[in-house]
């Protein structure tokens, strides 16, 4: 019963980030192990089945220009424990860019290590 509930609440999640067009993301700073949603895959056009998402996967996705300015706005956040937000592009193969809002909290231990 409580298997087939999350499944449920997973596709609800997963529904309404399709309608939203909001893709979300979880990067475990322990083991770096990053996970993206559904959307998330559809957002940046990438087969799910042919891509491991990594950090660095993640930045080379990023617009050239826009590189630096997305892993200093991530880096800081950790350093000094406050979310951020921050527009840039991503660059396709075929030269589209599409422009994205990204937000990012970190969770931190008690202790104040970065978790994820």
């Amino acid at each position: 019963m409580r298997e087939t509930a999350l499944i449920e609440r997973e596709r609800r999640l997963n529904e309404a980030q399709r309608m939203a067009k909001v893709g979300s993301w979880e990067l475990d700073l322990r083991s770096n192990h990053l996970t993206w949603s559904d959307e998330t895959f559809r957002i940046l056009e990438i087969d799910k089945t042919q891509f491991k998402p990594t950090y660095k996967a993640f930045l080379a996705t990023i617009h050239p220009d826009d590189r630096e300015a997305v892993d200093t706005a991530y880096t800081r956040s950790l350093e000094v424990r406050t979310p951020y937000g921050i527009e840039h592009r991503f660059l396709f193969t075929d030269g589209r860019v599409k422009y994205v809002l990204e937000q990012c909290e970190t969770t931190f231990s008690a202790s104040g290590q970065p978790l994820h």
